[in-house]
């Protein structure tokens, strides 16, 4: 192995945390072929468009209805694959497409592999101008990828649920709580009377019985776990004591907002992260270091090439202007999910070391909660802003920043990613032909979209060109057709390609990809 393949190979085997750039499908079918990855997830939590013409992460979030289930039907596919068997996956939506969202989980997943929806109050107050009902809530459904070997984590327990135990009569066994000693599930043996301490026979309330035969409520009885209150008249009850109860809780289907936060509470995270300065960035060696493993291009990023074409339409997410990030950060995201949410997911799906993946990563707060949480990530975003809002926010985890989740989980700082990109080809000239602000703009690109881009081989560009009825167009009826030609399946460069002169690919970017993808020796 070459000295500058193995220093690659040493710096991504020693971060245990990617953040890529490109697009999601694309980006997940390349991952196929990592080993370190692939097959290996213990959870995705995922956060799509919502398909309600209202997006806060700025993909077409427009979509017709058929669109959008393909959109999804096509990640959540590949996505299943990357679950270890005792995986699981989280998916965020809304009431606009839940119903269907289910169905074609049932689908994907399995029936059979459905573990519950879960109800997140992300509103703290209700909507007074709505015109119809107050939208206060998120779904979160679940999907096991085994759900016989799947089995959530129990939740700590809360210092409000200790403090309902009390030792009112002294108990050496400690704190305990009174609690039933009926059920309503009648059975005749267990239906008998009960003397208390002060002589008054009692009996189960009407229709249910005592929860144990007089036996065993005799030996409980002997063993001081039968409280009959403090004027020892009272009908029986258990005495629960806390040294014995399990030292976690289920939990619920229904997250409240002041358990998990709400999205005012996501939006001031986010803003204190950015406030100072959007653009600013912490010295960390290890990042800097990670950043050295493969060559960069003029944006200081390192390049990976899709491991495969693939032929789906991706022309239907859009992309925005990025311009004014750093002067109105908080825009991009309009519900953006609080740490404390994902802190929640977290805990009750995985274990110190596990690997957890969100390939909607958006600000990243999946990623960054994830790290706090010594949990390995894997995160994928296309747009723009991964480079001044996702990779910026996860520098300011690893230099210790004390926002969101860190305080409560004792956060002070370290780690590192590797952070890179899908290299672009076509996906170049379809950003410059969106960004471009005037008819001289676009046409500049017609040289470059005439002998550089891959153009779809039933068009010819020139003849496209030429044609008056396309020189009479506005400005984006003019985009939307030069969009629409440029061949999708080259969006970005096939790693079986990465050798051909054409596309001018160093030497290092080269021994990046055959690293990254463990390609052998004699591959090359």
């Amino acid at each position: 192995m070459s000295e500058s393949r193995s220093k690659i190979q040493n710096s991504i085997n020693h971060s245990p945390n990617l953040l890529i750039k490109g697009n999601n499908l694309l980006a997940l079918h390349s991952l196929k072929n990592n080993p370190r990855i692939y097959g290996k997830v213990k959870l995705i939590y995922i956060d799509p468009p919502y398909n309600t013409g209202n997006d806060s992460f700025q993909y077409n979030d427009r979509f017709n209805h058929s669109t959008w289930l393909t959109f999804m039907k096509n990640r959540l596919t590949i996505a299943k694959e990357f679950l270890r068997d005792d995986g699981v996956i989280f998916i965020q939506c809304d009431d606009n497409e839940q119903a269907y969202l289910k169905v074609l989980c049932d689908e994907v997943f399995g029936r059979e592999n459905f573990v519950a929806t879960i109800c997140w109050e992300k509103k703290y107050s209700p909507a007074n101008d709505s015109k119809w009902l107050s939208d206060n809530h998120d779904f979160i459904l679940i999907y096991a990828r085994d759900k016989e070997i799947w089995r959530p984590n129990l939740l700590p327990r809360t210092k409000e649920m200790n403090t309902r135990y009390t030792n009112p009569d002294n108990d050496p066994r400690g704190d305990w709580k009174a609690g039933g000693f009926s059920v309503k599930s009648y059975t005749a043996k267990y239906d008998y009377p009960i003397t208390t301490p002060s002589g008054k026979i009692v009996y189960p309330p009407s229709g249910s019985c005592w929860q144990t035969s007089m036996d065993n409520y005799e030996k409980m009885l002997q063993d001081n776990r039968i409280w009959f209150g403090k004027n020892k008249d009272s009908k029986p009850q258990i005495k629960q004591f806390l040294s014995e109860v399990q030292q976690g809780v289920v939990s619920k289907t229904f997250w409240k907002y002041d358990e998990v936060g709400h999205n005012q509470i996501a939006k001031q995270e986010i803003k204190a992260l950015f406030l100072s300065s959007l653009r600013e960035s912490e010295t960390n060696e290890a990042i800097q270091h990670k950043s050295k493993s493969g060559s960069k291009d003029s944006s200081g990023l390192p390049r990976l090439l899709t491991k495969s074409r693939n032929d789906e339409v991706v022309s239907s997410i859009s992309l925005e202007n990025d311009k004014n990030v750093a002067q109105k950060p908080i825009e991009l995201f309009a519900t953006p999910k609080p740490e404390a949410l994902l802190k929640r997911i977290i805990e009750i799906s995985t274990n110190e070391g596990d690997l957890v993946m969100d390939f909607f990563a958006g600000s990243g707060t999946t990623l960054a909660v994830a790290h706090k949480m010594n949990r390995r990530w894997v995160g994928i975003e296309q747009m723009d802003y991964i480079e001044s809002i996702t990779k910026v926010r996860l520098e300011k985890v690893i230099a210790g920043e004390q926002g969101g989740i860190s305080k409560a989980v004792g956060w002070n700082g370290g780690g590192s990613f590797v952070y890179t990109e899908l290299m672009p080809l076509n996906r170049i000239y379809k950003e410059r032909i969106l960004h471009a602000p005037s008819e001289v703009e676009l046409e500049s690109l017609y040289q470059d979209l005439a002998t550089k881009a891959f153009i779809d081989y039933r068009t010819d560009i020139k003849e496209v060109l030429k044609d008056s009825d396309f020189s009479s167009l506005s400005l984006e009826d003019k985009k939307k057709i030069l969009h629409s030609i440029l061949d999708s399946n080259m969006d970005y460069v096939p790693l079986s390609d990465m050798e051909d002169s054409t596309y001018e690919i160093d030497s290092e970017i080269i021994e990046l990809n055959k690293a990254f993808y463990d390609m052998e020796e004699n591959d090359e």
